[in-house]
């Protein structure tokens, strides 16, 4: 079956990716969409909340399709269309019919997990991306007995390092599948893994040199964000909710078929090295996750790479069952997998489900650019030099004004009260503690103004700025004029800036 050389194959992946096109024309950046595109402007070697991949990404990206919407969506756009080609080539190893595979790329399309992960730039998206490239390299390796692949493995591992450090998942799981059995594990006396670890260190250690000359900032933030306990182990609340996030992502239908595609092979298929191969990079990373989940809060989205070979054996298994009924409830559970994602889809374009929009995530892209356009109005009556440096507090707010306003300026987040985050690293942030500034700041709920007078000598109010959401909703911004005092400029002076 030569799946690469189908029509009907490469019509369906030309149809998802219209459809993707044409969803993405109705939208607009997320908050952290545009904080990953503002990294691209500042290329390191690392940053404070991830490996630098993403930045470089959206630097090609934008090189090739401007530094707009498209430069920024293009990286997930065409990622995403990346991991279905991947996959495909790697399922037509493991399924027998055409039907099947075309099966399984809609699953990989509309599962809310992938589905979603298509339209947004994160680093997961890359995440995801690579661990799929190393399944298919890996299998290559492994069951094809390519030698050129262990390098290639190598270097992939790397990238994927290189995107997000959790990563290292896809290491242990491979490493782990080496050791399960005796012909794997004489490998392990070969050139071929340890070449392939060698070179992944090796793509990898620029990041490390980074960390190294910044006091570890990002390896701290990240074993911090996933793994600080906040409560008595074990947290059976946080446990449950990212257990409940998995089949809600994943779909309930498709989830409890998952299980029972996982028992009838450790029942049936338990000796097949190539399904095996699966079954390690679908419980290792859930079962890492579950643990962690016991101290700390997982996002659902974390344990997405799983669920690649999660899918394949699903659709897998689904082949096996001779039984119509079993047959015909898997077909229910992708229906109403199907269904789901266009609900979403459609709500995210034309928003239709009763949420109001402080709780609807949709509504986080919405308004940015009428608000943008309002302070760009303001800083040319006051400031048509451009010479008071533009700040917001949070850097949601910071990136999305950098990329809103016309000549998306340089800005910069003050950090008052909230978390350090990339603006903290930048160098040039001390130059601004002697200067005016612009500050914008959303006005708090019954607080119809700045609450950081405490950190300013002087603060006038210039304008509100109305953010609209629909048409009876909205929010409402301060644009200040603003210099620090004492204890502002003392904050910024203590900067996590390398030197």
């Amino acid at each position: 079956m030569s799946l690469l050389k189908s029509k009907i194959v490469w019509i369906v992946l030309s149809l998802f990716m219209l459809i993707r096109i044409v969803v993405l024309a109705q939208l607009d950046l997320f908050p952290d969409e545009a904080y990953y595109w503002d990294w691209h402007r500042f290329l390191s070697l690392g940053y404070y909340d991830h490996p630098p991949m993403i930045a470089w990404l959206v630097h090609f990206a934008s090189f090739l399709f401007g530094d707009g919407y498209w430069g920024v969506k293009a990286v997930p756009l065409i990622l995403g269309l990346g991991i279905l080609i991947i996959m495909l080539n790697l399922s037509k190893r493991y399924l027998k019919s055409l039907s099947s595979v075309i099966l399984f790329l809609l699953l990989m399309y509309v599962t809310l997990l992938f589905a979603v992960g298509g339209l947004l730039l994160t680093p997961d998206i890359i995440f995801v991306f690579f661990w799929g490239s190393g399944l298919l390299i890996g299998y290559w390796a492994l069951f094809e007995e390519k030698s050129w692949a262990w390098p290639l493995l190598g270097v992939i591992s790397g990238m994927g390092l290189l995107s997000k450090y959790i990563f290292v998942l896809f290491i242990v799981s491979f490493g782990l599948y080496l050791l399960l059995q005796a012909r794997t594990r004489r490998l392990l006396l070969t050139w071929k893994p340890w070449s392939a670890l060698l070179i992944a260190a090796i793509v990898f250690l620029p990041n490390v040199f980074w960390n190294a000359t910044n006091n570890w900032i990002s390896y701290v933030f990240q074993l911090g964000h996933g793994f600080k306990s906040e409560t008595t182990w074990p947290h059976w609340k946080s446990f449950f909710e990212f257990i409940g996030s998995q089949v809600g992502l994943f779909s309930p239908f498709l989830f409890l078929f998952l299980i029972v595609a996982v028992v009838h092979f450790f029942k049936y298929h338990c000796k097949d090295d190539t399904l095996r191969y699966l079954i390690v990079f679908l419980i290792v990373p859930l079962l890492f996750f579950s643990i962690s989940s016991l101290s700390a809060k997982v996002e659902a989205n974390w344990a997405a790479p799983a669920f690649l070979s999660g899918l394949l054996i699903g659709v897998w298994y689904w082949e096996q069952m001779k039984s119509k009924i079993v047959r015909f409830l898997f077909v229910g559970a992708v229906l109403f997998s199907t269904l789901i994602f266009l609900i979403v889809i459609i709500h995210a374009m034309i928003p239709f489900l009763p949420i109001h929009s402080r709780v609807d995530r949709t509504f986080d892209q919405s308004g940015w650019a009428t608000l943008a356009d309002q302070v760009d109005g303001i800083r040319r009556q006051i400031d048509p030099e451009g010479n008071m440096p533009l700040c917001a507090n949070r850097y949601q707010l910071t990136s999305l004004l950098a990329f809103h306003c016309q000549d998306q300026p340089r800005t910069w987040a003050l950090n008052l009260e909230s978390r350090e985050n990339h603006y903290s690293l930048l160098e040039d942030r001390q130059n601004i503690i002697n200067d005016t500034l612009l500050f914008v700041h959303e006005f708090n709920p019954g607080l119809q103004d700045c609450p950081y007078h405490e950190y300013f000598s002087s603060c006038v109010k210039l304008s509100e700025l109305i953010r609209p959401l629909t048409e009876n909703e909205r929010s409402i911004f301060g644009m200040y004029r603003v210099t620090l005092n004492s204890k502002g400029k003392s904050l910024l002076r203590n900067t996590l800036t390398s030197r």
